[in-house]
């Protein structure tokens, strides 16, 4: 290697690989923070629900009642909480990123680092493809692309043939005028 090839090994090495290894690493423990925060926020919510329902049971009146509805909202901030850490994958994302700090670490030369950080890039796709299915509408129209058919404005589906519209819930209405027998004269 020539002197320039060196210096800009070197160059590559300081400013691509190292610092790239360092945002991945600092992405790893904000994931890894962030899941241990909403793990004890739940712990939290949880224990104060069952303190307050545990409560409940020895008053009476209005004060058992209160206690029972703190109870109950309590238990429900828990329970978004943990179906927040679900949704955003704090604990996969941790993964993702220790495992690219570690890799990106070990490689050597160009081509190995970029595969590292090619890798990674590519893990985004595996994530989404990884995720559950939305159950809501919303996701109505790439359903009705998979199966061939375009979504229609009311939320139901056009079908390819010219005039055929399914709605939501209900079965094939057809729009094509209809053609009668001819009436015997």
């Amino acid at each position: 290697m020539t002197p320039r090839d060196e210096a800009f090994a070197q160059l590559y090495r300081e400013l691509r690989v190292e610092e790239q290894g360092h945002w991945y690493a600092t992405r790893a423990d904000l994931y890894a923070a962030a899941h241990r925060q909403a793990r004890y926020g739940r712990v939290a919510l949880l224990g104060l629900a069952s303190a307050a329902g545990g409560a409940a049971a020895f008053l009476s009146g209005t004060a058992s009642a209160a206690l029972g509805v703190t109870a109950a909202v309590l238990a429900a901030l828990a329970t978004a909480l943990a179906a927040y850490d679900a949704l955003i994958g704090f604990t996969p994302l941790r993964k993702l990123y220790r495992d690219a700090a570690r890799n990106l670490a070990v490689a050597t030369g160009f081509e190995q680092a970029e595969q590292v950080i090619a890798g990674e890039n590519g893990q985004w796709g595996q994530l989404t493809l990884n995720a559950p299915p939305l159950a809501s509408s919303a996701g109505a129209g790439d359903q009705h692309r998979e199966e061939g058919r375009a979504p229609a404005a009311d939320g139901g589906s056009r079908d390819p043939r010219a005039g055929v519209v399914r709605e939501p819930g209900r079965r094939r209405r057809d729009h094509r005028p209809r053609r009668r027998a001819p009436v015997p004269g």
